[in-house]
C-alpha cells in the first residue's frame, strides 16, 4: 500500500473512500495542461464569486453574485444563480468550481428530500450540516493530492424552527464549519473580501434590522463587490440573486424589489460611472 493509500485509509471511513473513486471518475475527462486550463477545464470553473448570508431579525438573506468566469480573465456567463434552495426552510450560497459544486448541490438536495421521505420531516439544521461536511471533505484531498480547480466554499443558511431563530453555518474548504452569532453573519469568494467590513460594520452599528434594511444592506454591498473586485458581476447592472428563509420559509427576493433598491443607490451614488 502506498503513502498516499495509508493517509487515505487513517483519514477517511470506507464510505469516503468509495466518494472520493466516485469524485476522481468524475474528474476523469477533465485533461490539464501546465500553468493554464485546458478547453475541458475551462467549463469546469467558477472564480471571481461574492456570497455571503447574515442574520436580520426575522430570518435569514443569502446573497451571490451572477458571474461565471473561466479562471480570472474569461467570462463565461452572468446568469448563474449561486443560492441552491435545500429543503423549505435551508439553503446554501456557493463559490468555487462548477462541477464540484454541482456535485455538492445535487448531492444534498437528494439528501433532504429521501430523509423527508423516510422520516416524515426535514433534517435539522445540523444534520444538513454535517452532510455537507461529509461531502465537502473528499473534495478538499482531491484539491491537495490531485486537482487544483477541485474547491467549493458554501455558506448554509436556515431558520431552525426547534430553536426558533435563523442560522448562519460558515465552512473552510476542508468541511471544518462553525455556527455563527455576535452577528450571525459569513461569506466567502475573492469579492467577499471587499465588502465583509461593511456588512460587519453596518449589523453591529444597528440594533434591529428588519428584511427591508437587509435588503439595503445587502445591495449595497453586492454594489460594492461589483466597483472594487476583479472578474465579479458589476450589481448595478446585472442584479444578483438574493433570497430569504423565515418561519414561512425560503423565497427569492422580487427583482422589481431589487431593481428599486439598486436604483436609489445608484442615485445616490451620482449615477453610473
Amino acid at each position: 500500500m502506498t503513502f498516499a493509500e495509508q493517509f487515505l485509509d487513517l483519514r477517511f471511513p470506507v464510505i469516503h473512500r468509495g466518494r472520493m473513486e466516485a469524485l476522481a471518475q468524475n474528474l476523469g475527462n477533465a485533461k490539464t495542461m501546465i500553468g493554464l486550463p485546458s478547453p475541458e477545464m475551462v467549463k469546469t470553473i467558477r472564480s471571481n464569486t461574492t456570497v455571503f448570508a447574515f442574520s436580520y431579525k426575522n430570518g435569514a438573506i443569502l446573497a451571490g453574485d451572477k458571474r461565471t468566469s473561466d479562471g480570472y480573465f474569461g467570462l463565461l456567463s452572468d446568469t448563474a444563480v449561486k443560492i441552491k434552495q435545500l429543503s423549505p426552510f435551508s439553503a446554501v450560497a456557493f463559490a468555487g468550481s462548477c462541477n464540484v459544486i454541482q456535485f455538492i448541490e445535487d448531492n444534498m438536495v437528494a439528501f433532504c428530500t429521501s430523509f423527508k421521505a423516510k422520516y416524515g420531516k426535514d433534517p435539522s439544521p445540523d444534520g444538513q450540516a454535517n452532510h455537507l461536511r461529509d461531502l465537502l471533505e473528499p473534495w478538499y484531498y482531491l484539491f491537495v493530492f490531485y486537482w487544483y480547480w477541485s474547491l467549493a466554499m458554501p455558506v448554509f443558511a436556515a431558520f431552525d424552527k426547534h430553536q426558533n431563530r435563523p442560522r448562519i453555518i460558515f465552512f473552510d474548504e476542508t468541511g471544518w464549519h462553525l455556527d455563527m452569532s455576535d452577528p450571525a453573519f459569513a461569506g466567502t469568494g475573492c469579492g467577499f473580501e471587499q465588502v465583509r467590513g461593511l456588512i460587519r460594520e453596518r449589523l453591529q452599528r444597528r440594533e434591529e434590522v428588519d428584511v427591508n434594511v437587509a435588503i439595503d444592506l445587502t445591495m449595497r454591498a453586492m454594489i460594492q463587490s461589483g466597483l472594487t473586485s476583479t472578474g465579479v458581476s458589476d450589481a448595478r447592472i446585472t442584479l444578483p440573486s438574493v433570497a430569504t428563509i423565515e418561519k414561512c420559509g425560503f423565497k427569492w427576493v422580487d427583482k422589481n424589489v431589487l431593481a428599486k433598491k439598486r436604483d436609489q443607490i445608484v442615485k445616490e451614488m451620482g449615477g453610473l460611472r
